[in-house]
């Protein structure tokens, strides 16, 4: 508000938002009566005028200035002191937020903020919502900008990042500058030779004449262990698009949110130029996932959301649904393990009750342990859900059935009645959004339940298909595919384990060849793949993934045997032509999936450079607790018989 009177001109401001206020005096030197004014200090609580300086108090000089545009600037320690629920401040790509009053109808929740309270939340903001999202909904949160603008908080941001070491490497070298500023220089240059020098440790040939003494036909191994040359084939043609591919910096990705920012670039960058023209089978996913650079979120999304809609989708669902769901027009996440059900799934309690006066699924988790729980693409990135529930029509339940489930909105908001939130922080797997869900009365429509097998009309019928009669637990054979899957998987990362240990074996030496007559420490040393006990342990590791492999592939004929031999994704062709198998495949798959549990741990003997290829695999082993739950229940306590 303004006033003005005898030439000068008063000006009151009142900012709700920082609980600021100022007051400027403006007067015009032409004015008869404004001298005596001009002669008297000016109040040292007045902020200054373009036509007056006054003097300042130090409160006064320490309020925010503007900028060119009018907004207050805010250095970043005046940010950081507005850290609390009842005091929200954060930095969003160099604007100043208040959240203090946002924090209630936060769609995620106020947690996700509070975490940022008072620091630069950018990157986490930027991963979920669109640049306009602040001044198109909540433009009134905007009350300034940081002082000294991106510059600034970048270069604050080692002072305020979580203490996470920073690692110099072979790769790259860090130098920390006077005021504690870690910076990496360019890793140093290499000259392969076979004689060490400045630049290269002699090794070059020892890889070379190593592969020289193989026994076999390097080509005709790799033919057999892929199941034949057209498949090799068609692996190489899956592993194209990576050929100029390096992702090295990921082992300095210290941030969750940098992994799974790297790994979406990488992913849609890798299958969009494909959307249109191929639809990828079975086996072709679970080429794509041994091939993987950045493995993560998205991998669910073609692994375990797209088959489900293909196996269990009527015609009409899968044309819908799994056509959008291949071109990534909607992300998918795979809802069935709850907070207090993993491996029971007949126990699972949540909640799909028909209304029949409106034709809708009401959709609930009514307890702390109905949550969904540990859903890989849950937390931030997906759309869409398929979610298994408890099917209840007029009091009377028809167990768990798989329900389709948008997510989010266009904003990438949750809808209505949906709860969301990421679980954090993880041993590994970084780049894959393990979240949680909680429901409360979310309505969907009749045909939003996946129904190849099974159907209700609109008065509440429950109608079956004859392979549902005959075999009631249908609805298993996503997990049990996955159960099976994981075989393999744990068979190739602990070939890729064997594999670095071995190059390395190979490379480094350690003792001299002839210790009595090692005159110099210029002697020659035997290589550590020379030594009996270290062959021993690598050629055991070996053994073992070969063995392993070989059992995923067992596995997966049974399954393909089981489904006629028809792999392909987004088809409604009938599946299951050998449904007595399924048990059987049941309780196999898990028991080697519990089998396998240890093997990443053995591993890790072998040498120490194998922990970045385990860990993943371990951590998602360990996180099941298959072992424990299997061994006090048999397979048929859980529902799978």
């Amino acid at each position: 508000a303004s006033l003005s009177q005898g030439g000068v001109q008063t000006r009151v401001e009142l900012d709700p938002h920082s609980k600021r206020f100022s007051m400027q005096l403006v007067w015009d030197e032409s004015s008869p009566n404004v001298s005596a004014q001009k002669s008297l200090p000016p109040s040292p609580t007045l902020l200054s005028s373009t036509s007056a300086q006054p003097i300042q108090s130090p409160e006064a000089a320490s309020s925010p200035s503007t900028n060119a545009s009018g907004l207050r600037e805010y250095t970043l320690e005046e940010i950081a002191k507005h850290n609390k629920e009842n005091d929200c401040w954060v930095i969003i790509n160099g604007q100043v937020i208040d959240a203090t009053s946002f924090l209630k109808d936060h769609p995620g929740g106020k947690k996700p903020i509070l975490i940022y309270a008072g620091r630069d939340a950018s990157a986490e903001f930027n991963m979920l919502h669109k640049p306009d999202v602040i001044e198109k909904y909540a433009p009134k949160t905007i009350i300034g900008v940081v002082k000294g603008g991106e510059a600034a908080i970048a270069a604050a941001k080692p002072a305020h990042a979580e203490s996470a070491p920073q690692h110099a490497s072979s790769h790259q070298v860090s130098h920390v500058s006077a005021e504690g500023v870690v910076a990496r220089a360019k890793p140093p240059s290499t000259t392969p030779s076979n004689v060490q020098s400045w630049n290269s440790g002699g090794t070059a040939n020892v890889l070379p004449e190593e592969r020289s003494k193989s026994t076999f036909n390097l080509e005709k191994m790799i033919n057999y262990l892929d199941g034949g040359e057209q498949v090799t084939k068609r692996k190489r043609w899956i592993r194209s698009p990576l050929k100029d591919v390096n992702v090295e910096d990921k082992y300095f990705w210290h941030s969750p949110a940098e992994y799974m920012k790297q790994h979406v670039r990488h992913f849609i960058k890798v299958h969009e130029a494909w959307w249109d023209d191929y639809i990828p089978t079975r086996s072709d996913v679970q080429l794509m996932s041994e091939s993987a650079a950045l493995q993560g979120s998205l991998m669910n999304h073609y692994g375990l959301f797209l088959p489900t809609i293909a196996t269990h989708g009527n015609v009409e669902q899968v044309m819908h649904w799994a056509s959008r769901a291949i071109k990534m027009q909607i992300i998918g996440s795979y809802a069935q393990t709850e907070l207090g059900h993993g491996s029971n799934v007949r126990g699972l309690q949540t909640t799909a009750v028909y209304d029949k006066s409106t034709e809708e699924f009401v959709l609930n988790t009514p307890t702390l342990q109905s949550m969904k729980w540990w859903p890989g693409t849950l937390g931030k990135i997906a759309t869409h859900a398929v979610v298994y529930a408890q099917l209840i029509i007029n009091g009377k339940e028809y167990g768990v059935h798989a329900f389709m489930l948008q997510l989010r909105d266009e904003n990438h908001t949750p809808l209505s009645g949906i709860e969301l939130g990421d679980l954090g922080p993880k041993l590994g797997d970084h780049a894959n959004d393990t979240g949680y869900m909680r429901l409360k009365d979310v309505r969907i429509p009749r045909d939003y339940l996946l129904s190849k097998y099974q159907s209700v009309t609109p008065e509440g019928e429950y109608v079956v298909t004859e392979a549902k009669k005959k075999n009631s637990k249908l609805h298993y054979t996503t997990m049990i595919y996955t159960r099976g899957s994981m075989i393999k998987t744990a068979g190739n990362y602990l070939a890729r384990a064997v594999t670095i240990a071995t190059r390395y074996s190979c490379v480094r030496r350690q003792g001299f060849i002839n210790s009595k007559d090692a005159d110099s420490y210029k002697s020659e040393e035997r290589k550590i793949i020379d030594y009996q006990v270290q062959r021993y342990r690598i050629f055991r590791q070996m053994a073992l993934a070969y063995a392993i492999r070989f059992t995923g592939d067992w596995m997966k004929k049974q399954f393909n045997e089981m489904e006629g031999g028809q792999e392909k994704i987004g088809t409604n062709e009938e599946r299951l032509v050998n449904i007595d198998a399924l048990p059987d495949i049941a309780a196999t798959s898990a028991g080697l999936k519990d089998c396998l549990l240890s093997l990443p741990h053995r591993v890790l003997k072998t040498a120490e450079n194998v922990v970045e290829e385990t860990d993943t695999f371990c951590h998602l082993e360990l996180l099941q607790l298959q072992l424990i739950m299997f061994g006090k229940q048999p397979p048929r306590e859980i529902g799978l018989f």
